[in-house]
């Protein structure tokens, strides 16, 4: 079982993993225009419902699950990131 402190690594690591994953989203050279989109009156508005229907894609497309495509797919992001940040602190005293 793990303990609190354990948990507590994981959630660090996965948020900041999202968080970092959804920049990129807007960085990406693969992607672009995700949450920040222009309007009918062609000015940039940031539009969260984008992102979350951007988290729905894994699920629907199996082309996230490819390596070369993983960095594509919040899920592998996050899960990476919390693993990563998790040992970070575990084993660097952070």
């Amino acid at each position: 079982m793990l303990d609190h402190t354990t948990i507590i690594y994981l959630t660090e690591g996965a948020i900041i993993g999202l968080l970092g994953f959804i920049s990129y989203l807007e960085l990406s050279p693969k992607l672009g225009n995700i949450w920040l989109r222009k309007n009918d009156k062609n000015i940039k508005e940031f539009q969260p419902i984008f992102i979350l229907s951007y988290f729905k894609k894994p699920f629907q497309s199996l082309i996230f699950w490819y390596p070369q495509n993983w960095d594509l797919n919040p899920y592998v992001i996050s899960t990476l990131s919390a693993i990563g940040f998790y040992s970070l602190r575990k084993y660097f005293y952070l």
